[in-house]
């Protein structure tokens, strides 16, 4: 059985605003949410977020330029 994760679970999750989520999906450090309830109610997997997390812990969180795009940094390109 799928145990999705809606706004409030991962707020205090990440520790983090309703806000601060919809930036995260936005710029990528977090998956893109799905809709699985209705047009309204954003969610994902608990298991989408476990690889998520697992992946940015394997190859560390990418840094973010003033422009709002990521870079890679010299410790990771170098791999």
């Amino acid at each position: 059985m799928t145990k999705w994760l809606r706004n409030k679970h991962q707020r205090e999750r990440y520790g983090c605003t309703t806000r601060t989520l919809e930036r995260m999906r936005k710029d990528g450090r977090l998956p893109p949410a799905q809709y699985p309830f209705g047009n309204r109610v954003p969610a994902n997997t608990e298991a989408e977020l476990d690889a998520h997390d697992a992946a940015v812990i394997k190859h560390g969180p990418q840094q973010r330029r003033r422009d709002g795009a990521t870079a890679r940094t010299q410790h990771q390109a170098a791999e």
